[in-house]
């Protein structure tokens, strides 16, 4: 029950009031200490400072107080739920820098900017990150290379060890003068000879008035040209005399046991010429993929045609040359005299053609493609026993290369 206040009556004889307020107040004391030991707010009327407890005391009443030992937090009753007190402002103040941070280190990573305050160990992209600072990495997607910024400029990284070792050989090679290193010049020139010479190497003796050029064959240099040597102490190269002494308009041509090396014979067949193909069917031909070849012959010629023949009848003449060129390049020619008829075909596509007997004086071009190109002419007469042919065309051997058919 609760403890009632009663006023003290001055009327009343006084140690009968005393007796009853100790009464009471003995009564009261002993429901307070229940209320203490109760945990019981409702039904007890004592509030106590903090409840201490893993669970919440029950039936409590708006701002009661309770340190929640399961959480470790201090909690007051709002009248409704337990609510965690803590310093709010400086929470909210810890919650905003937070954020703040955060946002700048989201900056930083999506803008590439490392005047924010985080820096990333290698920047990605195709483009260089904005405000770089020394010895700032970037992977270079457009070039797949990684690049370090040296305080100015974007060097990109590579194996700076291995390239130094190969400079440093290449440069040993060239300077030591031994073809024995991994670069081999064209030609050593010097007083002395290279030293440790592998088969092939030459070497320009410039140890004399007049440099000799000598090549080394495996075992001892032998000189290619010019020097002191006497005819009759000359070196042979190859199978080859090389005489010190030529006479005049002669070239040796003979290996020492006197016989004509096939060599040479190989050079007559690289002279330019016509393959001369004859169709004796009656019928004029106009198109050269309906020859029926009963004969063939060469025509050396370096592009003109100047022929004449007489009791030919009804046949027909193929002419064909074949030329590479090493770029695409145009050639002209002109037609003078025909019996009877000419047709001019470049790569199989007819480009020309010109009829009946007479001084034509006609020029055409011949636009080259860059490889091989075919020329063919067809030459035909539609009778009277006699045919000519007159065609000049300028291919420029210097730069062409003939391929024989």
């Amino acid at each position: 029950m609760p403890y009632v206040l009663t006023p003290f009556n001055p009327d009343s004889r006084y140690q009968g009031q005393v007796k009853t307020e100790l009464n009471l107040a003995n009564t009261n004391f002993s429901i307070l200490g229940q209320a203490f030991m109760n945990n019981d707010p409702a039904t007890q009327p004592i509030l106590r400072a903090v409840y201490i407890s893993n669970s919440a005391p029950s039936s409590p009443v708006a701002d009661m107080l309770w340190y929640d030992t399961s959480s470790n937090l201090l909690k007051v009753y709002d009248g409704k739920n337990w609510i965690v007190i803590n310093d709010l402002t400086n929470v909210n103040n810890s919650i905003t820098s937070l954020s703040s941070q955060i946002d700048t280190i989201k900056s930083a990573f999506i803008n590439k900017d490392p005047s924010q305050p985080i820096l990333r160990a290698v920047y990605i992209g195709s483009s260089a990150p904005s405000n770089p600072v020394a010895d700032m990495l970037w992977y270079d997607t457009s070039s797949n290379l990684l690049k370090l910024y040296d305080g100015s400029n974007w060097q990109a990284i590579n194996d700076v060890s291995s390239l130094k070792s190969q400079i440093n050989t290449l440069n040993s090679a060239f300077f030591s003068n031994d073809p024995t290193k991994t670069i081999l010049r064209a030609t050593y020139i010097g007083n002395t000879a290279p030293s440790n010479p592998v088969a092939g190497t030459t070497w320009l003796d410039t140890s004399q008035s007049t440099p000799t050029l000598k090549v080394y064959d495996g075992s001892n240099w032998q000189a290619i040209s010019g020097g002191s040597s006497s005819s009759s102490n000359a070196t042979t190269l190859d199978g080859y005399s090389a005489s010190q002494t030529p006479t005049k308009n002669t070239i040796p041509v003979s290996k020492d046991d006197g016989k004509l090396d096939p060599k040479w014979l190989n050079i007559y067949a690289v002279i330019p010429y016509w393959r001369v193909s004859i169709d004796e069917t009656s019928g004029s031909r106009s198109d050269p993929t309906s020859f029926t070849v009963s004969r063939q012959f060469k025509y050396i010629s370096n592009g003109t045609i100047l022929w004449y023949m007489k009791g030919w009848g009804t046949w027909s003449t193929l002419w064909e040359m074949k030329i590479n060129c090493s770029s695409a390049t145009s050639v002209s020619g002109k037609v003078g005299y025909i019996d009877d008829n000419v047709y001019i075909y470049l790569n199989g596509t007819q480009i020309a053609s010109y009829t009946n007997t007479g001084f034509k004086n006609q020029s055409f071009t011949l636009n080259l493609s860059q490889g091989n190109n075919l020329i063919q002419i067809v030459h035909n007469s539609s009778g009277g026993g006699e045919v000519a042919l007159d065609i000049e065309i300028d291919f420029d051997f210097n730069s062409m290369t003939f391929i024989p058919l």
